[in-house]
């Protein structure tokens, strides 16, 4: 997946795409727009919506995360970007360098094998809908007790490459795992994720609809497609499910978190893509 060729070009400085006039989609090289807990990580491709970016504390679209024994998560990326033939095609190799931890005021960073042990207990009783307004406000409360979620450098898992194929309508992500540790890996997530605050609506194939902090922590959809658009429906972006991988819908909103996604988890596979399609009333 390396670029070193007449075709590729190394990306330095962010790269805007505008198809559609109101939306358009942009690619930092590196970790901005440094916004919430998500400040310190590599982002996926994310949407303009007027000038407007609409991220928040989300890692855009086709970010990755590697599970091992704990997430892996980027901090260090490189991008080229090739525009060779009328095909548009950006590369963003993010290398799997980053751990997850817990902060209690200003002690020492918890991580290991204790911290992940009680992280999946918690998201355990969190997806138990009885829980969830409890443990919703547990977590928003979080932060004013000093439990804080932070971001350190780990041993390096190797890497994850993928492109970006960026048309009109429509976003194709492929991502390739062949570079990435295969000892002790579970799964690959391919997160999905914008800002909270404008993509609040959640629709699928079945007719569900759900609305801001009703759409849920981390669910798995069972419809064949799912959707996340503005409260308005000017703008909203969708995804179908894919065999051989897991679709899951959330949304979570505090002070220091703002995300609304549709985020896939893959098992077993040294190759996976899918589109990610946009639409609305206004999109044109």
């Amino acid at each position: 997946m390396s670029w070193l060729g007449t075709s590729w070009s190394k990306l330095l400085r962010p790269f805007d795409f505008s198809p559609l006039g109101r939306l358009s989609f942009r690619v930092y090289p590196d970790c901005r727009p440094h916004n919430l807990v998500t400040a310190p990580l590599q982002k996926g491709v994310l949407a303009v919506w007027h000038g407007r970016e609409l991220v928040e504390g989300g890692m855009g679209f086709g970010s990755p995360v590697a599970f091992y024994s704990e997430p892996y998560f980027s901090r260090t990326a490189e991008c080229a970007v090739n525009n060779d033939g009328g095909r548009l095609i950006l590369r963003k190799t993010f290398l799997m360098d980053t751990v997850q931890c817990k902060k209690i005021w200003k002690g020492p960073l918890i991580r290991g094998k204790t911290y992940p042990y009680l992280d999946k207990a918690f998201v355990r009783a969190y997806e138990h809908s009885g829980l969830r307004p409890a443990l919703g406000m547990a977590m928003a409360l979080s932060g004013a007790l000093g439990f804080n979620t932070h971001f350190m450098k780990g041993e390096l898992k190797g890497q994850i490459a993928i492109d970006y194929h960026l048309s009109p309508r429509s976003l194709r992500v492929e991502a390739d795992f062949n570079g990435l540790e295969r000892e002790g890996r579970r799964s690959v997530a391919l997160l999905n994720e914008q800002g909270a605050s404008f993509f609040s609506v959640y629709r699928d194939a079945t007719g569900l609809s759900l609305r801001n902090k009703g759409i849920g922590g981390w669910t798995e959809v069972k419809a064949e497609e799912a959707s996340l658009s503005s409260p308005d429906g000017a703008v909203g972006f969708s995804l179908r499910r894919i065999d051989g991988a897991r679709l899951y819908r959330g949304l979570e909103m505090n002070k220091r978190v703002s995300w609304s996604g549709l985020d896939y988890i893959v098992e077993g596979r040294t190759m996976f893509s899918y589109e990610v399609g946009f639409g609305g009333r206004e999109d044109g």
